[in-house]
């Protein structure tokens, strides 16, 4: 999946002129969520992503805190 990060931050910095501020979080945001989803699902590409595995993710961040 870092292939597939590192081309969606590469857009944020080319086509939308985001702040490196921004992209760093935003990869940051991203590498987190890759690696849940390596380690509960065994998910190794973004297109194997459904929305349930991203509203799964989100109550395991919000049970955590």
């Amino acid at each position: 999946m870092e292939e597939e990060i590192d081309a969606f931050i590469r857009y944020l910095a080319v086509e939308r002129g985001l702040s490196e501020s921004y992209q760093l979080s935003t990869r940051r945001s991203l590498a987190e969520f890759a690696e849940w989803s390596r380690r509960q699902h065994n998910l190794k590409r973004a297109r194997e992503i459904t929305i349930d595995h991203i509203t799964e993710y989100l109550a395991d961040r919000k049970r955590a805190g």
